[in-house]
Order: C-alpha cells, then sequence, then structure tokens
C-alpha cells in the first residue's frame, strides 16, 4: 500500500511540475496552508481557544529574584498540560498555570496566503516560459563572420 501512495505522490508531482503552470499551483498549495490572522483580538476564555492560534495571554507570577508581577505573553497556544496552558514563542515553549492566567486575547484566523503564494509561483512559471521561448528562437542563431 505504501508503494502505491509514494507512485501516486510521484505521479501527482510530476504532472504538476510538467505542466507550465506547476509552479503556480504547488505556490497556492503551500499558501493555503499557512493561516493568516486578523489584526483585531478578541477577548476568550485560554481553553475555548482552537490550538495554533495566536494569543496574547496576560498572567501574575508572584515576584521573586528574576522579577514578577503581571506580566504579557504572546505566542502560538499549543494546548493545556498538567493544568498549565503552553505557549509557543520562537523556538521555545512556555507553560502557563491555567490559575494564573488572568486575561487571554485571541487573534482569529481570517484567511490563508493562497493568493500569494499563487502570484510568487505564476512568477517562476512566467520566467521559465520566456526563457525557454528565448533560448528555443535563438537555439540556431549563429553570428555571422566577417
Amino acid at each position: 500500500m505504501k508503494v502505491l501512495h509514494r507512485s501516486t505522490a510521484l505521479t501527482v508531482g510530476f504532472l504538476l511540475l510538467s505542466s507550465p503552470w506547476g509552479c503556480t499551483l504547488i505556490g497556492a498549495g503551500v499558501g493555503a496552508a499557512i493561516p493568516r490572522s486578523s489584526g483585531e483580538e478578541v477577548p476568550a476564555d485560554i481553553q475555548a481557544v482552537k490550538s495554533g492560534s495566536e494569543v496574547t495571554v496576560t498572567y501574575y507570577r508572584p515576584p521573586d529574584q528574576r522579577g514578577g508581577g503581571h506580566l504579557r505573553l504572546d505566542g502560538v497556544y499549543r494546548g493545556v498540560h498538567d493544568g498549565s496552558a503552553i505557549i509557543e514563542r520562537g523556538e521555545k515553549s512556555y507553560y502557563v498555570p491555567l490559575f494564573r492566567i488572568e486575561d487571554t486575547r485571541w487573534r482569529p484566523e481570517t484567511s490563508n496566503y493562497a493568493e500569494e503564494g499563487a502570484l510568487a509561483g505564476a512568477a517562476v512559471d512566467i520566467t521559465i516560459i520566456v526563457i525557454t521561448v528565448w533560448a528555443v528562437s535563438h537555439a540556431n542563431y549563429s553570428p555571422s563572420v566577417q
């Protein structure tokens, strides 16, 4: 069964790349997989937010030698584990105890980047077509020797 899946994927990939608009289709597919968050922030309960959404969490950390007080954390919500919300920011994950969270602002996804991906792919496709047409039209060109 794995061979069938691999051969099907290879065939589809070959057909996409061999068509004159393959990069456009691939660019649109890649762009569609990337969510676009809105600029507005909606108040929400942290446990009601969809995993993978961008959030801003305000929480209280008791003062210690590293500081403390009311802190704000922007990042991507990854769910709850052992009574703590997991907020990912860059390469780090922060575990914020649920009972310390005072406010959560969620930025809902409004669309994706399919159009931008298709435009980037179309630019590549058009460049390939122009270079190919130019190369074919100049293939039999030989400068005159005087």
